[in-house]
């Protein structure tokens, strides 16, 4: 299914209905997925809606109960928010873009006054009509699905919003909101006017064109890595997909480039230029949904090239944690655009501090390489340069004014620069992870953040040994892999297979398996959301819910014991024996973290802390500050179907509509039934943008010999000529 643009209007009425002034609207901007209907109430302002805004609120006696919510867009994506203020009783809910969050560089102008901001308000990926499985042709259920908000919702102009805020009286705004005597609330009187917003927006099927090009690998061409990035865009689409389209196609002009001149990678490269991304990724999640118990076993990396240059401010990979060390390696290969005769590293490592406090995040529900590893269990990773909080580029995905001169001015000029440096991190980071015998995950990184999350359970009136025996078996587990592969022959193909499954094992047993998929489509008991997860177990305890009844104890209990059971899981994974989940203690012994430590520590990781931000609960917590101040919006116009360029690469379809749950019989990477030849590259993928592979001579590569140095974009330095012809086109 996808989200309409439909018709919207926002009027004020008098007490009987009737139109008394019409409020101008951007009639190219929408919310997608809203809820249609009709809103009539009063106004109230509730700064950037995160539950601390909503909380001062209700401190100063305003409710947004029976009201529309006027909400700043900023400080984490819009479909939370909307999400919040219908818990909150809000009838409707506008979103506009504030001169404060988009002015330009030195203040000066942003966004155009009359300009809105297109977004989606589902919470989550994907298709939400068919959560946990894929598409397929056929008819919506009648009912709204979860993750879609029961109320309507529509972007503002600035101006449209400056007009609201004049009428706001009440109690004052407080002053950490910046805005210094503004009212809060319009409160009709009797026979007083009323706001109402009309949205007649609805769903529809559509069908998404996702396209597969695959460099297949020597020795094991059923390991897949992917590296993606998002085609589609509302309006020119710069920022938010002309960038990324380019660095994809320049890579795989690259890898095809060495595999003609005789290097090929042991393991298949899969490069895909996903459709659907404005309305949530659905082209990537509903092909995620196609192989829910078997893309872990064949995909072991995913590179995400969405939005990779927004600035040149400050540089940000949004992460697994197991992906953190080969980061770091790479970063040190690539010299800095802003700070020559530096390598990114050197850029980004500041006196006394670690370089990840600075530069790793998890990854937010909102980024594309998000339902890789919150719902497939696949390591992920989207790296690129960002502005600083409250920029300038960011504001524009989602509008028409998101264009390659407004991008270049940010840059100065400075775009194929920066466009070269992501360039150069992905390459090295495809090609390790393509041609290292053993792949290049940290599998002890979870045990790193594993206790980052249970620090914030600590002296919360519950035992937690059961939760810290667990995860002294991933310690253990993690270290002894280590030692095994440290003392194993690296040649030894047999061992190195074996190896490599219990690494990728990892992060996939990481995917609860006491919820559904179909209810909980991101099981994953880090990053996922839902009351199986770790962060919700924590938010539960700070607010000093679970612990009153003795019904309440006991199922905070049982939640203990299901999340030690699935950390067992991965120990097991790590060790190689999916049934041996170990001795998950006693839940009712009231022990505590204290007791990790007994369980062994890997003395050369140094400092968990040093991995700074990674795991911080803050992160994916309620204030959802990802560290990004904008989201970009949804769906406009796909204004190029097109794909990895040439003829050779096959163009797959995927109907984006309602169905039943295929019926798998065969562990393949062939399409589920119902589904057209396009929804999944083959087991053994035809190559793209390269002669066939079985005519590229044999790799004279041995792993004793160093990797080949890529040479990116050729002499003509073809991300200013290439890229931009390229962003020209979408």
């Amino acid at each position: 299914m996808e989200g309409q643009r439909g018709s919207a209007s926002l009027l004020w009425v008098d007490t009987e209905g009737r139109e008394l002034e019409q409020l101008p609207l951007d009639p190219e901007a929408f919310c997608a997925w809203s809820a249609p209907g009709n809103a009539t109430g009063g106004l109230v302002y509730g700064h950037y809606g995160r539950p601390q805004d909503l909380a001062l609120l209700r401190a100063r006696g305003v409710s947004p109960r029976g009201n529309l919510l006027l909400l700043r867009l900023g400080r984490g994506p819009p479909a939370p928010k909307v999400a919040a203020a219908a818990a909150a009783g809000a009838v409707g809910v506008l979103l506009y873009p504030d001169p404060q969050d988009t002015a330009g560089p030195g203040g000066g102008p942003g966004l155009g006054g009359d300009t809105a901001v297109t977004v989606h308000v589902q919470e989550g990926s994907g298709d939400p009509y068919s959560r946990g499985f894929p598409s397929f042709t056929g008819r919506a259920p009648p009912r709204r699905p979860p993750g879609l908000p029961p109320i309507p919702a529509h972007p503002l102009s600035a101006n449209t919003a400056a007009r609201l805020l004049r009428v706001l009286g009440g109690p004052r705004a407080p002053a950490q909101w910046g805005a210094p005597g503004r009212g809060l609330w319009y409160r009709p009187g009797p026979g007083g006017r009323r706001l109402r917003l009309s949205v007649a927006s609805g769903t529809a099927p559509g069908t998404l064109t996702s396209v597969f090009g695959a460099l297949e690998g020597r020795l094991e061409p059923d390991c897949y890595i992917i590296v993606g990035a998002q085609r589609d865009s509302l309006g020119p689409g710069a920022a938010a997909s002309g960038v990324g389209t380019a660095l994809l196609l320049e890579l795989a002009h690259l890898f095809a480039a060495m595999g003609r001149d005789g290097f090929q990678l042991r393991r298949t490269l899969l490069f895909v230029s996903w459709d659907g991304g404005e309305f949530g990724h659905l082209g990537a999640t509903e092909w995620l949904e196609g192989y829910p118990d078997l893309l872990h076993t064949k995909a072991a990396a995913y590179i995400s090239l969405d939005q990779a240059v927004l600035g040149d401010d400050r540089l940000v990979a949004k992460t697994s944690p197991t992906l953190v060390p080969l980061l770091e390696s790479a970063l040190s290969q690539v010299e800095s655009p802003n700070e020559g005769g530096k390598s990114l590293l050197e850029q980004v490592t500041k006196p006394g501090r670690a370089w990840e406090s600075d530069v790793i995040r998890p990854l937010p529900p909102e980024s594309g390489a998000f339902p890789f590893t919150a719902a497939a269990g696949v390591p992920a990773l989207e790296l690129g340069f960002d502005e600083a909080p409250g920029g300038w580029s960011r504001a524009a995905l989602g509008t028409r004014e998101d264009t390659l001169g407004r991008l270049q001015g940010r840059l100065r000029g400075r775009l194929p620069a920066v466009a070269r440096a992501v360039a150069a991190v992905a390459a090295q980071l495809l090609l390790r992870l393509g041609h290292d015998a053993r792949l290049p995950l940290d599998p002890g990184a979870l045990g790193d953040a594993l206790l980052r999350r249970l620090a914030p359970l600590q002296g919360r009136g519950v035992s937690l040994q059961c939760l810290s025996s667990a995860r002294g078996d991933v310690v253990r587990a993690a270290e002894t892999l280590r030692r095994e592969m440290a003392g194993s022959e690296g040649t030894n193909e047999r061992l190195n297979r074996g190896f490599n499954a219990r690494i990728m094992a990892a992060e996939a047993s990481l995917l609860s398996p006491f919820v559904s998929p179909l209810v909980t489509p991101f099981r994953h008991v880090l990053l996922g959301r839902g009351g199986h997860t770790l962060p919700a177990l924590a938010a539960q305890l700070a607010g000093g819910r679970g612990r009153g009844t003795r019904g309440d104890t006991g199922h905070l209990r049982l939640r203990l014991a299901l999340l030690a059971w699935t950390l067992q899981g991965t120990a097991g994974a790590l060790a190689g024996d999916a049934w041996d989940r170990g001795d998950r203690g006693d839940i009712w012994d009231r022990g505590g973290l204290g007791d990790v430590g007994d369980h062994g520590d890997s003395g050369d990781r140094g400092d968990s802390g040093d991995r700074g931000g990674l795991g911080d609960t803050g992160d994916n917590g309620d204030t959802w500050d990802y560290g990004d101040t904008w989201d970009y919006g949804d769906n406009g116009d796909n204004w190029d179907r097109g794909g990895l360029g040439d003829q050779s690469v096959k163009k797959r379809k995927n109907k984006g509509v309602w169905g039943a749950p295929p019926t798998r019989t065969t562990p393949t990477l062939a399409p589920p039934a119902g589904t057209t030849p396009a929804q999944a590259p083959p087991t053994r993928p035809a190559p793209a943008q390269t002669p066939p592979t079985q005519t590229v001579p044999a790799s004279s590569h041995t792993p004793g010999r160093g990797l080949p140095r890529p040479t990116l974009f050729g002499s003509t330095g073809g991300v200013g000529l290439k890229s931009c012809d390229i962003i020209r086109a979408l």
